[in-house]
């Protein structure tokens, strides 16, 4: 196996961010999941029209024993009996739509943090390449980065301070700049949702590699954040000139939605509003490295024109 010598060769599959969550596990059970509630809503809706239908087209009753047997009331339940899946799929179909954006931001999130990184490794050396630690100070600001792109879809944490309340005093300042009047979410919510952020994303580090028969292979330098907790040795990857650098972000996405997140939920955890489900989406974007590469053609040796 070889490092991947040209990320632009289309043959390696190397899409836009937003390409590789359309095509992702997660975007696919998505998409499986809204057409299955499609059709059954859809059904639904069918099934209780052709009730309505069918009751309009009864003739009138008349006399004491068309009275008697009245079916007046049925109609509450038939409207029931249509209503309650016809909600519980609208339910499904909406938390299935929200998931579905937030795997995009997964997946965008993980494109800032690379694009973060890949220019934070050379760090300035002429020579080119460099290297990056998940204990450095260039991981953490990809971090932040995978963060603030999260905070639109995040759930809740009580901020206590450092990024969440500069970043609400930050939104207050620009809005009052331009002379707008603050819009309430800034106040409250902004922080606390980059704060559920910036707690619940980690980043993982990939050795990118190519197979003899092109197929890309990313081999995992970082511990899974999910799998294994407690103290760990830091991890260190190293770059030449132009390598590729491949980042993964890993997100418990909160799920807002009743009864139907249990749908997409991997676990429940401690938020704002309480214990709240998520989903554990990760995504990956590789990048080529930026840097000065020494190793360039001497300059040709031609007279110049007078």
């Amino acid at each position: 196996m070889t490092l991947i010598p040209d990320l632009h060769n289309p043959v390696l599959g190397l899409g836009p961010w937003w390409s590789s969550a359309l095509t992702s596990g997660f975007g696919l059970r998505c998409a499986v999941v809204a057409a299955v509630g499609a059709l059954v809503l859809a059904a639904a809706l069918r099934a209780g029209w052709a009730l309505g239908h069918a009751r309009g087209l009864k003739p009138a009753r008349r006399g004491l024993r068309e009275r008697l047997n009245d079916e007046r009331g049925s109609a509450t339940v038939e409207f029931v009996l249509v209503f309650v899946p016809a909600l519980t799929v609208c339910l499904i179909l909406l938390q299935t739509v929200l998931a579905f954006s937030g795997n995009l931001f997964v997946h965008y999130a993980a494109f800032v943090a690379t694009r973060s990184a890949i220019v934070e490794i050379p760090n300035g050396q002429r020579e080119g390449g460099g290297s990056l630690s998940d204990a450095s100070p260039a991981f953490d600001r990809a971090q932040r980065a995978a963060a603030f792109a999260l905070a639109p879809v995040s759930g809740q944490l009580s901020a206590d301070g450092g990024d969440p309340v500069a970043f609400e005093a930050g939104l207050e300042a620009y809005f009052a700049e331009y002379g707008q009047e603050t819009p309430a979410w800034v106040t409250t919510r902004a922080a606390d949702r980059l704060a559920y952020a910036q707690a619940h994303t980690d980043l993982s580090l990939y050795l990118t590699r190519m197979t003899d028969d092109g197929e890309i292979e990313l081999d995992r330098l970082s511990p899974d954040p999910f799998l294994e907790a407690g103290d760990r040795s830091p991890v260190t990857a190293s770059y030449g000139p132009k390598d590729p650098v491949t980042v993964g972000v890993n997100h418990k996405l909160h799920l807002s939605i009743p009864y139907a997140s249990l749908l997409f939920a991997d676990g429940q955890h401690s938020t704002r509003g309480g214990q709240t489900a998520y989903a554990l989406v990760s995504a990956t974007s590789t990048m080529t490295l930026e840097g000065y590469d020494v190793n360039l053609p001497e300059l040709p040796d031609v007279e110049r024109e007078q």
